[in-house]
């Protein structure tokens, strides 16, 4: 019996000492680990979906982005320091030879695949400078004991250089950038191109005017309670209802870019991407080629263009008139040295 009560006594406190471990471990916080992906290695191929834009979409998006990112995680060294300068052709199309071959994707989106690959490993980059130079990592002292793939060796070249004052002017630099982006976005990775088609399906109004300008602050919309989170994208959603009031009115009349959002924000649009859709997408995608392009495409006004008007008419009568007395000198003296009689 006393050995039965010393044994019972002794499993008891085993347990509660395990409890209360157990405890400890659920009251830390815990820290999102890397990406492995071990249950897709031996899946596929996948048959990926793509809108008009040229951007996955559907049930394979996800994970297809994370492969993407896995991938030139694994192959792309961290110490090259431009992805379009530095990283050789032959390792991009290594890249693109095992993502096109676990996710069937067309030729003709190679271009698309390596961009978003070169994005991924720029932000891998970000990340391990914010979680083990700027701050200290709870659980790793060093990326290398994280990520097989990094060496000892490199992730000290890549610290030193992180560390440099010439990497710290460059990323102020960087920083100084970023605040002019006053109307960030709330997407996560997933961005608009995964987005839109949720938007538009979940949209029960039907009175609703879907456009780019809808897409934009939806964006910047908080999916969990609709609410807009910052007082300078409200504004601008404020100036939409307006302009929208505008061109229902006939007020206002869009003209490609030149449309509700545009109005609203008080910018003209930037050649190379849209406002509203995703990185990539250029003006011509979404507007298409103006024919007969107007002096309003190329962003000059009324004024502007009445003023050039008079001077180039200026310029032609100066050079007409110059002309006329050249020719009139040049027969007066052919007429005087002949003898002629002027008509």
């Amino acid at each position: 019996m006393e050995d039965h009560d010393a044994s019972g006594g002794d499993k008891t406190n085993e347990n509660s000492g395990g409890d209360k471990t157990k405890k400890q471990t659920q009251t830390k916080k815990r820290t999102r680990g890397p990406t492995t992906l071990k249950k897709e290695e031996d899946k596929g191929p996948f048959l990926l979906q793509w809108d008009k834009a040229g951007f996955p979409t559907g049930r394979y998006a996800t994970k297809f982005a994370s492969y993407c990112g896995k991938k030139v995680r694994c192959q792309v060294n961290i110490n090259f320091d431009d992805w379009d300068k530095d990283v050789e052709d032959s390792l991009k199309n290594l890249l693109w030879k095992d993502i096109s071959a676990k996710y069937l994707v067309n030729e003709t989106h190679k271009k698309d695949v390596l961009i978003n690959c070169g994005a991924k490993w720029r932000d891998f980059k970000g990340k391990l400078t914010r979680k083990y130079i700027r701050n200290k990592h709870p659980k790793y002292d060093s990326p290398a004991d994280c990520y097989s793939f990094i060496e000892p060796a490199d992730w000290e070249k890549f610290k030193a250089y992180r560390e440099s004052d010439e990497f710290k002017e460059k990323s102020k630099k960087a920083a100084e950038s970023i605040k002019h982006n006053e109307h960030p976005h709330v997407m996560g990775r997933r961005g608009y191109n995964q987005r839109i088609p949720e938007w538009i399906a979940s949209s029960s109004n039907s009175d609703e005017v879907i456009d780019r300008s809808w897409y934009w602050i939806k964006g910047r919309t908080k999916s969990s309670d609709g609410e807009v989170p910052d007082e300078k994208i409200q504004k601008v959603q404020d100036e939409m209802v307006e302009w929208r009031k505008k061109v229902k009115s006939g007020e206002f009349v869009p003209h490609r870019y030149d449309d509700v959002l545009s109005r609203s924000l008080k910018k003209k649009e930037h050649s190379g991407r849209v406002r509203g859709f995703p990185g990539g997408v250029t003006i011509k995608d979404v507007f298409g080629t103006s024919h007969g392009t107007s002096h309003r495409d190329v962003g000059i006004s009324d004024q502007q263009v009445a003023e050039i008007t008079e001077r180039v008419r200026n310029d032609t009568i100066k050079s007409l008139s110059s002309l006329i007395r050249r020719r009139l000198d040049k027969r007066s003296g052919y007429v005087e040295a002949n003898g002629l009689k002027s008509t």
